[in-house]
């Protein structure tokens, strides 16, 4: 009987566990929403017009009903484009395009136009451009500035910087990148900006910054938020970077890459070569590949991401104390990184989505940084994260 109920106290409280975390995770979910008016040439409202919303990757569709004043609304949106075509009795059909970004919503305002013949319409562009529902401070960095723009090291976090109020983001102790905020209060450094991807934070706990690495190629976008952000933000005091990774879409894509940085294509010291002072070794590799494609048209969607960086350098130490100054000198400082991610994505129905992620990152490095307890890092994360979402308001 006692072995019971513990075990029933047991079940108990991991369902509450799961729930506490649902609900934790939900308020912080990467998407996004769309919004609207629907009229006609003289600025009437249109009730009872039927609105489409179509990702125009995935092909995954949500339909909405404008209300009796004319408006519309689709929440629990994935990032990316999509087409926002209005269908009601007597008018044109009309198309627009959008495009959603994480934490924002995408006003899209559709004017109809009454025919005698059945016509089509599409009008591109629309985008978040001023966020009336919001007071927050925030930008976005987009897919294409993180392909597009060069990258030392690839660390994707550096292109927070584009955005005002965010300073360079620097490496501290175990390789956790830190992004301090100009809007942080006096006193808090960027071990306090708070960094989620996917809703799940990844900041270690007590030191700050975040605990695992993600390679370029699985970040579709990220949002940094600066000043004013709200409750859904969670708990911060410097800020936070919001990330949504990558997913699958309806047509087979992949990619694969390899940079390599020698140590002969390096400046002299000095600009000019002297065997009294050499340049000191450095040399970098890294390589990976990406995949994503369907599982089951405009149903079911993969993406997998995989990436290595193999950094052979030196580190220089001097010891100020005569008893060990000995052991001053220059010695090899290796870095060895593995990070491997991967995503499913399903549409459950018109109103649910769901998505499943696992990201990994291994990791091996000999950096001293002046205090003993630091002086070899082996930093391993693993993430797991379960993401049901529904739209119950549209």
């Amino acid at each position: 009987l006692i072995a019971e109920l513990y075990m029933k106290h047991a079940i108990l409280i991991v369902l509450a566990l799961e729930l506490v975390t649902t609900n934790i995770v939900s308020a912080q979910v990467p998407t996004g929403a769309i919004t609207g008016l629907v009229t006609d040439s003289t600025s009437a409202r249109i009730s009872g017009a039927s609105v489409t919303i179509t990702n125009r990757e995935t092909g995954l569709k949500r339909t909405v009903i404008t209300s009796d004043i004319g408006n519309y609304s689709a929440a629990v949106l994935l990032p990316g484009l999509y087409e926002v075509a209005a269908e009601a009795p007597g008018f044109t059909r009309l198309a627009r395009e959008a495009t959603v970004e994480s934490g924002n919503t995408t006003d899209v305002n559709l004017v109809m136009q009454v025919v005698a013949s059945p016509e089509s319409v599409t009008v591109k562009g629309a985008s978040p451009l001023i966020h009336y529902e919001s007071h927050e401070v925030d930008g976005m960095i987009t897919r294409p500035q993180i392909e597009g723009l060069p990258l030392n090291g690839r660390n994707f976090l550096e292109l927070a910087k584009l955005e005002p109020g965010a300073q360079q983001p620097t490496k501290i102790s175990n390789n956790r990148t830190v992004v301090p905020l100009l809007g942080a209060p006096v006193g808090v450094n960027g071990r306090a900006t708070r960094v989620t991807v996917d809703g799940g934070s990844i900041m270690e706990v007590g030191n700050g910054g975040s605990a695992m690495g993600f390679s370029q190629e699985a970040v579709e976008e990220f949002q940094v938020s600066t000043v004013n952000f709200d409750l859904s933000t969670g708990a911060t005091a410097s800020g936070a970077v919001n990330v949504a990774t990558r997913s699958g879409s309806n047509q087979l894509h992949g990619s694969g890459f390899l940079f390599f940085r020698d140590h002969h294509l390096s400046a002299y010291p000095a600009l000019h070569r002297n065997p009294f002072n050499p340049d000191p070794f450095f040399q970098r590799k890294q390589f990976g590949l990406s995949l994503g494609g369907p599982i089951r048209k405009d149903r079911a969607f993969f993406f997998g991401t995989f990436e290595r960086l193999e950094q052979r350098g030196v580190v220089s130490t001097e010891i100020l104390t005569p008893e060990f100054a000995r052991l001053s000198g220059i010695f090899p400082s290796p870095t060895y990184v593995d990070q491997f991610s991967g995503r499913t994505d399903f549409q459950l129905s018109e109103r649910q989505l769901m998505f499943v992620r696992y990201s990994h990152e291994g990791s091996f490095s000999f950096a001293p940084t002046g205090d003993v307890y630091r002086m070899c890092t082996l930093p391993r994360g693993r993430g797991r994260l379960n993401g049901p979402t529904r739209a119950f308001w549209d």
